[in-house]
């Protein structure tokens, strides 16, 4: 099947969005669909969010197709900061307006694309298909009585024929099926939204560790969270290093003992060292990842007592990119556990040319920063911002922020500098967003990468104030820089 076994309407609504598939979306699409645990690594903007989300629409859509999508969550996204979620939030009802756009036109044209059922030929078990030859193992496939059989196609040059055998006709009057829903569901929901998500679930639905516990701590919520299939956890390097993290592994197999089945648990992180303990997060400690080399051991997984999709062997996948002569991991003995699946880690590194710097102030450091020293920050920052287009500047406090906020406003002027973290209010936070990204700011002060979303525009420049005490966040925070692929 073509394009990763995805519908025709996903791989067409694809393709004329991007160019081509990114290196995490090419290793990790294959492993998604096959229902595998998979954690992907890949630098900020490579689109290892929409490899999560793609996979898992396309699963939606061949079930509303079928007639077998109810009103039930199936995906649950979990994101460690609500910012993020709001964009995921936005990010998924634009593509999804637009496939069930493309849909539309694509059912009235007379043809449906669905996965390859095998056979030849076609049959309308109530009438105006002639019946093929050969013989009679046929599949049904859903629809009015369509069926597929292993004669030849039909010659009917009056009828939209599909020209493979991995096309399900469908009657020209069938009417599109129901629009697959996204709710979001945070601290910063209301009553009101929060009733309709119990009300009226979802098909994905968005939310934070926190927000999900509450949901599996009520009655309703619980009966909304019981056909969930898949769960998304972005961002999983800011979850493993705190108590947090362990709330969200409890919450998380809350969920599975509510499902009573296998989770499929994807997990997205642009910095995630060391890799295997996270894969080890993203399962459950009772599994152990080891290394040999670039590639996981593959000897011997048992099959998964509940779910025989997860009785292949895991593995590490790099890009074919990667050079031969690179340092090997140390290896690890590799220990199966009978009651959990093994996972898929695709990691693609995170070679990128970045155009680093560190200032100081022209005056001689001490044990503090003295007033004099602060007016020549401001100076230099106020430099960068005018000869660059679009400015992040980060630092470790929310009263620093608003401190550098109130600063370079009143160097630069009013409406060019705009503050964002966590003590503001939702509708504050996501206009200074939403002023960014249309290019009305010059610059905005953070206290951290992941309170703002991914989808704010190109950013010129990243400025960091003082030291982030972590590498990774570092990292995460200078990625933000260059940021274009969603």
């Amino acid at each position: 099947m073509n394009f990763f076994g995805f519908h025709p309407v996903i791989e067409d609504w694809f393709r004329s969005r991007f160019a081509a598939p990114t290196e995490p979306q090419r290793l990790g699409w294959p492993h998604i669909a096959a229902g595998r645990h998979t954690l992907i690594a890949a630098p900020t903007g490579s689109g290892k969010t929409l490899t999560a989300f793609l996979a898992c629409i396309d699963r939606l859509l061949k079930d509303a197709l079928a007639g077998r999508l109810t009103d039930a969550t199936r995906v649950v996204y979990v994101s460690p900061l609500r910012a993020l979620s709001n964009d995921m939030h936005r990010n998924l009802e634009v593509p999804l307006a637009e496939i069930q756009e493309r849909l539309s036109g694509w059912l009235e044209g007379g043809s449906r694309e669905s996965e390859e059922v095998g056979g030849r030929g076609w049959r309308m078990e109530d009438g105006g298909w002639p019946e093929q030859g050969g013989n009679r193992e046929s599949q049904e496939v859903g629809g009015r009585g369509w069926r597929m059989e292993d004669g030849g196609w039909p010659e009917e040059p009056s009828a939209n024929v599909p020209s493979s055998p991995s096309s399900i006709l469908y009657p020209p009057s069938s009417p599109p099926p129901a629009p697959i829903r996204v709710g979001l569901r945070t601290g910063d929901s209301t009553a009101t939204e929060r009733a309709r998500l119990v009300r009226k679930p979802p098909h994905i639905l968005v939310t934070t560790p926190e927000s999900l516990y509450l949901l599996l701590t009520a009655e309703r919520g619980r009966e909304a969270l019981s056909a969930v299939d898949t769960i998304i956890i972005d961002e999983i390097h800011a979850l493993v290093r705190d108590k947090r993290g362990s709330h969200l592994a409890l919450s998380v197999e809350r969920l599975e003992a509510l499902v009573e089945r296998p989770l499929q648990r994807i997990g997205l992180s642009a910095t995630q060292r060391p890799i295997e303990r996270t894969a080890v997060f993203l399962v459950g400690n009772s599994f152990e990842v080891g290394w040999r080399g670039w590639r996981m051991e593959d000897g011997g997984w048992p099959e998964h007592p509940r779910d025989e999709r997860f009785s292949s062997p895991s593995s590490i996948l790099h890009p074919p990119s990667s050079s031969p002569d690179a340092p090997q991991r140390p290896s690890s003995q590799h220990v199966a556990h009978p009651n959990r699946p093994p996972v898929e880690i695709i990691d693609v590194g995170h070679a990128r040319e970045l155009d680093l710097a560190i200032e100081t102030p022209e005056s001689e450091l001490g044990a503090a920063c003295m007033h004099e020293q602060w007016e020549e920050i401001y100076r230099r920052i106020v430099e960068l911002i005018q000869s660059h287009r679009s400015t992040l500047v980060f630092v470790n406090t929310r009263r620093l922020a608003e401190r550098v906020t109130h600063q370079l406003t009143e160097l630069l002027g009013d409406d060019v500098v705009g503050a964002h973290h966590g003590s503001l209010a939702a509708d504050i936070r996501l206009r200074t967003e939403q002023r960014l990204k249309n290019g009305e700011l010059k610059a905005v002060v953070a206290t951290a990468s992941l309170e703002l979303g991914l989808d704010i525009g190109y950013i010129d420049l990243v400025v960091q104030i003082g030291s982030p005490r972590s590498i990774a966040t570092l990292l995460q925070r200078i990625g933000r820089s260059g940021h274009s692929l969603g």
